[in-house]
């Protein structure tokens, strides 16, 4: 069934046409064309071949409102014999059908074969959808499959560096987008967005460059953050110390020795982090290490504060075995986004400093990614910095630090009630992933 769509393709677009790729992977930047792209393949493999034709969504939110409106509007009147509504696919005239999904439950997913595939952000789905699932279902007609994504190192990413060294045969291409592929698009727009955008938001989102700590959740931290003994606050021992501790059984209990300078530094300059010990004998050693210090306050996992059965929690026994902590707050996020900020920094110089010889935090603050369990010495530091901060052991207040004091929003509106100086009225939307407004 032959059909003209509606627009031209992209020169980059005809290329990949022509090319006949069974497998075809785009990594491409911001308002490159691929989205839009994606459905016109999509649309013409099923009027190629009377099969079933999905286009695969990270999440099925995205799909019903982004996806699903270009297709309605894309597939010629002529050729739509009816839309379904129920599951949002549409049958054609000549026996396909092509539907809407998601990978958000993988299970959804499983049998039969299809006769083509779309498979959307592909780096922000798991790999296991393709390997697993994807690929099998393509083997019975040789069925043809388009990954696009945005870019990030990722196995994506991977696979289509793979793809471009020519490792996977001559089935396989690899094309890279940017927004100057756009030909619709003006060049003194693209430069007004250069110009206005941060250079690492304008690399990964319009030139599609995958940075190599993406992903990360302190992409933040930074190597000036780091100091020798002796090199640097050399009256350290005078300063204030608040203690944040992490219980575990089976995983590790940490603690975080956390300094806080005259003017306004947070000084992690000691860790503990033992495995396998009872809470006393945790404590016997967090004891120890405290020695000549000036003791502040500790702060512990609000979990542990938990009773079973009227037993005494976890808390209880750290404060019968002599460190009365506190219960840490309930806003993880605000929380992470303090530590972002602190390592951002102000006036060309970080608000977190690091002793060299916390080894742990410096590993896990380099690996810890987005989605993965939260390393117990980062968790640590975390309920320090939040107390220093909620108590108002450090100013963070914007005239002075030259930061923006915001109200966090990650999921739904909630204020986080910290009693810092000029702080905004008005909610603003916090970007965790990039450590920025927006």
């Amino acid at each position: 069934m032959k059909i003209r769509l509606p627009g031209e393709l992209f020169p980059w677009q005809k290329e990949v046409e022509a090319s006949r790729k069974r497998f075809a992977l785009i990594e491409g930047g911001r308002q490159s064309g691929k989205t839009h792209y994606s459905a016109r393949w999509l649309i013409k493999r099923a009027c190629e071949v009377p099969a079933d034709h999905w286009h695969l969504s990270p999440t099925y939110k995205r799909a019903i409102e982004d996806i699903w409106p270009k297709l309605l509007r894309m597939i010629p009147g002529e050729i739509r014999k009816r839309v379904h509504l129920s599951n949002h696919s549409v049958s054609l005239t000549n026996g396909s059908r092509i539907y809407i999904k998601s990978s958000d439950d993988p299970k959804n997913l499983r049998g039969g074969n299809i006769g083509s595939v779309v498979m959307e952000e592909a780096d922000y789905q798991r790999e296991l959808i393709f390997e697993e699932i994807l690929r099998p279902m393509l083997m019975y007609r040789r069925a043809p499959c388009l990954m696009i994504s945005s870019p990030r190192p990722d196995w994506f990413h991977r696979k289509w560096e793979m793809v471009h060294r020519g490792e996977l045969g001559p089935e396989w291409g690899a094309w890279h987008v940017t927004v100057y592929d756009n030909p619709l698009l003006s060049r003194e727009e693209i430069e007004s967005i250069r110009l206005s955008t941060s250079n690492r938001i304008w690399r990964r989102e319009y030139l599609a460059e995958p940075l190599e700590d993406e992903g990360r959740v302190y992409w933040e931290f930074q190597n000036a953050s780091i100091f020798d003994s002796g090199a640097m606050f050399g009256d350290i021992l005078t300063y204030p110390v608040v203690r944040g501790l992490d219980w575990g059984f089976d995983d590790p209990t940490a603690c975080a020795f956390l300094h806080v300078s005259p003017s306004g530094d947070i000084i992690l300059n000691d860790e503990y982090e033992k495995a396998g010990l009872d809470v006393e004998a945790h404590a016997q050693n967090i004891m120890s290490k405290s020695a000549g210090l000036k003791l502040k306050r500790a702060v512990l996992d609000l979990s542990a504060f938990h009773r079973v059965e009227n037993k005494a929690s976890i808390g209880d026994r750290f404060r019968a075995s002599g460190i009365n902590c506190v219960p840490s707050t309930k806003l993880r996020d605000a929380g992470i986004d303090y530590m972002k900020r602190l390592m951002r920094g102000w006036g060309g110089r970080p608000g977190l400093y690091v002793n060299k010889n916390c080894r742990s935090f410096l590993t896990h603050v380099r690996e810890w990614e987005h989605g993965k369990h939260e390393p117990d010495i980062l968790a640590a530091v975390r309920y320090g910095v939040f107390e220093i901060i909620k108590s108002g052991m450090i100013d963070m207040n914007p005239t002075q630090r030259h930061m923006q004091s915001i109200i966090i929003q990650p999921d739904k509106p909630f204020e986080a009630k910290l009693p810092i100086p000029g702080r905004r009225k008005t909610p603003l939307r916090w970007n965790f992933e990039m450590g920025i407004p927006g």
